[in-house]
């Protein structure tokens, strides 16, 4: 049986635009200081690295509707990069993105999007000099492993986490 390292090395890959293959928001960029939390029921989610990027739970606000819980986070400062596939309902703070699928996928495919959305990041961008920002809906790319008719191998992604997760 093939491990981890050689199943990523014998499929293709290619490089696609983030902005092509999903849809991409700038969050609700809340101020969490003004948020009430007598009724806490939705996520707030930061730019932190740790605990999904969940900061707090907030009251839900009259006409802001949250982002649906399975809709991917990618902070764009702090811990810039920090990319998690959210499991509750959401409203974000500033600087954080919102990437939601254009078809339905699995959370193991977008658990394998997050590790490599967040190593591009990364490695490829940085505060107060190449800032993921001002990339974000133009020229930022991911790399993923590509099927024979040149779209994103979501069935690849799904297969892989769910046989890394049997080996845990």
């Amino acid at each position: 049986m093939m491990n981890s390292n050689d199943r990523l090395k014998n499929v293709s890959w290619g490089v696609f635009p983030v902005h092509k293959i999903f849809i991409v928001d700038y969050g609700t960029k809340l101020d969490l200081g003004k948020m009430t939390h007598d009724n806490p029921t939705i996520s707030f989610v930061s730019r932190s690295s740790i605990n999904n990027g969940v900061s707090d739970y907030v009251d839900e606000i009259q006409g802001v509707i949250p982002y649906k819980s399975g809709s991917i986070t990618l902070a764009l400062g702090g811990s810039l990069g920090a990319c998690f596939v959210q499991n509750s309902d959401f409203y974000t703070s500033q600087n954080v993105a919102v990437i939601t699928t254009k078809e339905q996928l699995s959370l193991e495919t977008k658990l394998f999007i997050t590790r490599m959305m967040t190593f591009e990041c990364q490695t490829k961008y940085q505060a107060f000099g190449r800032e993921l920002n001002s990339h974000l809906k133009t020229d930022l790319t991911v790399s993923l492993p590509i099927s024979e008719d040149g779209n994103p191998n979501w069935k690849f992604m799904h297969d892989y986490i769910s046989l890394s997760l049997i080996h845990i």
